[in-house]
């Protein structure tokens, strides 16, 4: 009895092995297909993101094009800066944020209590070129004027 009970168990491995054996043959061309195939759909996911992302505002409008020419002939008194700001439709805090300065900056600037360093000069400049569509969809994309 114990001989058929033993042979019962080797027969019941080798049986298992066989089988085993058999599927790793028929399922490593799957696997390799699989594999493949995630590859190729995390290279798209890429590539989809790459694609996906907003775009920004124009390089050539949000980067700061001025000539020296063009910025010695400029003015920056109070009541201009504020014109500037108004012609535009844009309150203070969002043409501060345009030229990535803070309010009060602004605020004095056009109060004549203060004066544009010469970066902010530059901004000033650009800024004055852009068209208003720009100026609101730099400020949806969270861009100040200078931001390439």
């Amino acid at each position: 009895m114990k001989a058929t009970t033993n042979f019962a168990v080797v027969f019941k491995k080798e049986v298992t092995r066989l089988v085993r054996r058999e599927l790793h043959k028929e399922m490593a061309p799957l696997v390799a297909a699989a594999r493949k195939q995630r590859q190729l759909v995390q290279a798209l996911k890429q590539q989809l993101a790459g694609l996906c992302q907003p775009a920004s505002a124009p390089a050539s409008s949000a980067a700061i094009q001025v000539d020296e020419a063009t910025l010695s002939k400029a003015r920056f008194s109070g009541s201009l800066i504020k014109k500037l700001r108004l012609r535009h439709k844009l309150a203070r805090s969002n043409f501060a944020k345009l030229l990535g300065v803070s309010a009060l900056s602004a605020k004095l600037w056009e109060d004549n209590k203060g004066r544009p360093n010469a970066e902010n000069q530059k901004r000033l400049v650009a800024l004055r070129q852009l068209s208003t569509r720009t100026l609101k969809k730099m400020l949806a994309d969270k861009l100040t004027i200078g931001q390439a």
